[in-house]
Order: C-alpha cells, then sequence, then structure tokens
C-alpha cells in the first residue's frame, strides 16, 4: 500500500509512480489518499474524508502564499495544522481503520513529511 497525506503535492506525483511502477510489475498495489484528489494508475485505490471542514485555515489564501511563495512561514503554519487535523480525523474513523487493518498489507510506502504516516504503520502493523 501506498499512503499520500491529505494536502495534495509533488509528494503524491512520486508515491503515484511508485504504486503504478509496482502494479505493473504484478504487486496487488491499493493507493490511500483523500477522496478529494485525482488519482490515475493501474492500482486499486482506498479513500478517505481527507479534508475537514473544520481545519481552520483559510484555504484561498493558503493556495496563494504557496503559489507566490511571499508567506512561507504561513504556509508552514497552515500546512502542519492541516495535516493535523487531517490525521486527526483519519485516526479517529476506527471503522475505516479497521477496514484497512484487515486488508493485511505486507509494505506500506509513506510520505516520510507526514507524521500521520507513521502512526497509520504502526497502528497496521506492517514495515
Amino acid at each position: 500500500m501506498a499512503y499520500v497525506g491529505g494536502l495534495p503535492s509533488s509528494h503524491k506525483v512520486l508515491m503515484e509512480k511508485i504504486a503504478n511502477r509496482l502494479a505493473e510489475d504484478g504487486h496487488d498495489v491499493y493507493f490511500m489518499l483523500g477522496e478529494e484528489f485525482n488519482c490515475k494508475g493501474v492500482f486499486k485505490t482506498i479513500t478517505y474524508p481527507a479534508v475537514p471542514d473544520d481545519m481552520g485555515i483559510d484555504m484561498q489564501q493558503f493556495k496563494k502564499d504557496l503559489t507566490t511563495g511571499l508567506s512561507m512561514e504561513r504556509v508552514y503554519y497552515s500546512t502542519t495544522k492541516a495535516f493535523s487535523s487531517i490525521c486527526e480525523k483519519l485516526v479517529a474513523n476506527h471503522d475505516f481503520l479497521q477496514s484497512v487493518k484487515r486488508k493485511n498489507f505486507d509494505l506500506v510506502f509513506i510520505d516520510m513529511n507526514d507524521a500521520c504516516a507513521y502512526l497509520l504503520v504502526e497502528y497496521l502493523g506492517t514495515r
């Protein structure tokens, strides 16, 4: 399984390439990502509600800051706040996590910049 945190990024593009390559080579690959992401590939997907309404950030301002690069401190703060909120919602969704755990994944690829990914791997009992 490949896991991508709750905000779109170049990290998703890289994970998508890895998942596609593994699936093309005959592996049974699942790509876990937020439901609002568009994802194309020969792999299967597991989706979860990625962007809760109550993240407490102004998404319009966040996108503007991200594209202009004028307020990287605000981008970092907003990203951290968003990832924390998304992770909190994901970890609290016990039914969803149990359904993922029942798939008995041998290996999970994660984005090392997303702390929630480490919690997910620990919960699933994978490497």
